[in-house]
């Protein structure tokens, strides 16, 4: 699934095909290609990155333990949509990752 997502451009893949991939790698617990889809949806022209942002920062630090990579994903979008629905629950997980 992932290489599909991965050899074929950005792009070349509407919005809703890659969320799809995305949340399907997830649930099916390849974490791995759940992240490498949710970095290429970002890169398409969608208006819901905040989420897309937020939904990376949980992957990272819920799913595969990189804290790093969640609180950059959680400070991306703070930096991109400071006035985002998912501004507080992304500060509220940075607060949790300090603790």
């Amino acid at each position: 699934m992932a290489r599909q997502a991965a050899s074929l451009s950005a792009a070349s893949w509407s919005s809703r095909a890659l969320a799809i991939v995305a949340r399907s790698a997830e649930a099916l617990r390849r974490y791995d290609e759940a992240a490498q889809a949710y970095r290429s949806l970002l890169a398409t022209p969608d208006p819901s990155s905040d989420e897309i942002l937020f939904r990376l920062g949980t992957l990272h630090a819920e799913r595969r333990g990189d804290h790093r990579c969640a609180l950059a994903a959680f400070d991306e979008l703070l930096r991109e949509s400071p006035r985002s629905p998912r501004s507080a629950d992304a500060l509220a997980a940075i607060a949790q990752s300090q603790l």
